[in-house]
């Protein structure tokens, strides 16, 4: 008894899920026979989607400006890193917000060259933000990047950030005081050399002309201290001119910007063959909704 029950169960079962094949396949079947009537009666708008794609991206294509990257790589002596990003933040306002002749203004640049950035940033040897980085150690390295939307003079861009910066009121004068000390200190161990000559050469003159044996000195005088003085001071001398070139400008120039011009994206067979068929299946759509009108509701 039981066996028969399951037996017309699974069987009532079968019928319903054949039916339900033999509907999906009819939907499908007036589907394809009514996507071939908006074909064949809509053709024109899948050919007027078609051209406007392709159109759309032949105009883009010849018409898109052309990105430029170009990065410096600097050495900082004055501030901390963070407040040279706080400068170039600024800087980067000025021309994110379209202020180009201000932008211009501010590094005495041509017009025609500041108007082509349109971006400025700066990061660490990291890679990351100027302004998250918390070093407060000078002599450090950092990076300036900049977007252009076409190819300018490099060098001239370059100099222009190190004037800025050289030009800073505070760092200006800090500069001025740094310099000027480190030429009084060259002047007093020059000095002190020119003595230490003078001395050395006495002292040989009085060993050459006295009795005295050359081993034998004064508890007063050792030349071998006289030379070594000499040394060290020759050492200061060589480390403050060091300086004085290193604190020229708050910052240094490792390298120099150097223009690299971006990848245009996808080429113009992709790009047709994307925006072609985009187009096409808009007009397809399109052409489909008023075929669909048409059916649904009759014009009477």
């Amino acid at each position: 008894m039981n066996e028969k029950r399951y037996h017309a169960e699974d069987q009532v079962n079968f019928v319903g899920l054949k039916n339900l094949v033999y509907a999906f396949l009819q939907e499908f079947y007036r589907f394809v026979a009514f996507t071939q009537l908006v074909i064949r009666k809509k053709l024109w708008f899948l050919v007027a989607g078609a051209i406007l794609g392709i159109g759309f991206t032949l105009v883009h294509f010849y018409n898109r400006q052309d990105i430029y990257t170009a990065d410096m790589v600097v050495i900082h002596n004055k501030l901390s890193k963070k407040t040279y990003g706080q400068v170039i933040q600024q800087l980067d306002v000025l021309v994110r917000n379209g202020e180009q002749s201000k932008f211009a203004g501010a590094l005495k640049l041509p017009s025609e060259i500041a108007e082509k950035i349109y971006r400025i940033e700066a990061f660490n040897t990291n890679n990351l933000p100027l302004l998250s980085d918390t070093s407060e150690k000078n002599y450090q390295t950092f990076k300036i990047s900049l977007r252009l939307s076409g190819p300018v003079e490099a060098d001239t861009i370059s100099q222009a950030f190190i004037n800025y910066f050289s030009n800073l009121p505070y760092l200006k004068r800090l500069n001025e005081v740094e310099k000027q000390y480190l030429r009084d200190r060259l002047t007093l161990v020059e000095r002190d050399l020119a003595h230490l000559d003078t001395l050395k050469a006495n002292f040989n003159h009085f060993l050459g002309s006295s009795r005295i044996a050359s081993t034998v000195y004064s508890s007063a005088i050792n030349p071998a201290e006289i030379y070594e003085q000499t040394i060290e001071l020759i050492k200061q001398r060589e480390g403050a001119s060091r300086t004085l070139v290193a604190e020229e400008n708050p910052i240094q120039i490792l390298d120099s910007f150097k223009l690299v011009k971006l990848p245009r994206g996808r080429g113009l067979p992709d790009s047709l063959l994307i925006f072609g068929t985009i187009g096409l299946l808009t007009g397809f759509l399109f052409g489909l909704l008023l075929q669909t009108k048409e059916v649904v509701l009759p014009s009477r």
